[in-house]
């Protein structure tokens, strides 16, 4: 009797991590089945169900943690969803247009996204207005300067307010995973305070999800990696078993470079990181690669074939690498220059722009 219980209770607790959607659409399109599905560069169906003849449907499916999704009708019509696990969610709306002011009911996070769109789209409106204006403008008469001056300005005063009101909401709702659906509208380092306040409150509430960790690693890396600081060591195992550390580098001008094998821009870059290699190395400029491989095969072959001849570590964990996420190293090529006591001087330096750095530095 104990067993059967306890297997219950398990059960029950699972079931009570579901989440429930259930809507009233008001069947102005003939529309007969609606989705939910990840909010991912690859969707994915959670879950789907039939719309009956009034416009009614149900759904439930289990939500672990915090989870963005599309509650979708076809590829542009859809509405999206910052769920959390157990809620039940009632959405009210017009099937032709889900996302145009729903009623959104059970979800706070949702509903304040919808408000945030909703108070968005007035400056998209008149961006856009301007822009189409400006187009006509060059279209018809490219002598008449003093228009598009004028509506440049005026471009920028509208996105200047939009930033603004972005601010301020974000700050007002720092806890808020809503905000991160229009956090790229907003510069990170003019607004590096705002983005601080919102990492803080949504990392330690959500560790786990990407889109949460992306906001926290561009943060730490302005917060940690930038010019200025003592860049963190580096210790991990090289291509011959041993260990290297970048504190043995320390009284040379060093690039800490992370690339991988199967990285593409990384290894267009190579050649021209070899060049500046083999022209300042004399003179004591190392480089320190990272690489974010997984397969050690595939590291040491391309290590040959591109002609690395420096300091090369790797724990072979791709993104999970815990140096890459030292360095907050969301995306590769990634490189921090640092001076000979091991500060950082500059971060992200490819082609010309550390061509032109080492030529300062070194003067030739």
């Amino acid at each position: 009797m104990l067993l059967i219980f306890s297997l219950s209770s398990m059960l029950l607790s699972a079931q009570n991590l579901n989440v429930i959607v259930t809507g009233d659409l008001q069947m102005d399109s003939l529309y007969r089945t609606i989705y939910v599905e990840n909010f991912d560069r690859r969707p994915k169906t959670i879950d789907s169900c039939s719309i009956n003849a009034n416009g009614q449907f149900r759904m439930e499916f289990p939500v672990k943690t915090l989870t963005f999704a599309k509650l979708k009708l076809d590829a542009t019509n859809y509405l999206v969803l910052v769920i959390l696990p157990r809620e039940q969610i009632r959405i009210t709306g017009r099937a032709s247009a889900l996302a145009k002011d729903p009623v959104i009911e059970g979800s706070p996070h949702s509903s304040l996204l919808q408000t945030l769109s909703q108070q968005v789209r007035p400056y998209d409106h008149r961006l856009d207005s301007i822009r189409r204006q400006s187009n006509l403008v060059k279209l018809t008469d490219t002598t008449h300067q003093e228009d598009q001056s004028g509506l440049k300005e005026l471009y920028k005063q509208t996105d200047d307010s939009l930033k603004i009101f972005l601010q301020t909401f974000f700050e007002e709702h720092p806890s808020s995973p809503s905000c991160l659906f229009y956090s790229n509208r907003l510069p990170i380092d003019d607004f590096f305070s705002t983005f601080t306040r919102m990492d803080d409150s949504l990392y330690v509430r959500y560790p786990n999800n990407a889109y949460v960790r992306e906001l926290h690693y561009a943060v730490t890396a302005r917060r940690y990696i930038r010019p200025g600081l003592m860049a963190p060591d580096i210790v991990g195992p090289t291509p011959s078993g041993d260990t290297a550390s970048l504190d043995d580098l320390r009284g040379k001008i060093v690039l800490i470079d992370f690339w991988a094998a199967w990285c593409g821009p990384c290894r267009r870059e190579n050649p021209n990181v070899v060049a500046m290699y083999q022209k300042y190395h004399p003179s004591g400029f190392e480089i320190f690669g990272v690489s974010l491989d997984d397969k050690r095969e595939n590291w040491l072959k391309a290590i040959e074939s591109d002609s690395l001849t420096w300091t090369h570590v790797s724990d072979l964990k791709k993104w999970e690498s815990p140096i890459a996420m030292t360095y907050a190293v969301r995306s590769i090529p990634f490189s921090v220059l640092i001076d000979r006591d091991g500060r950082i001087i500059a971060r992200e330096l490819r082609g010309s722009a550390l061509r032109s750095k080492l030529e300062e530095i070194f003067g030739f």
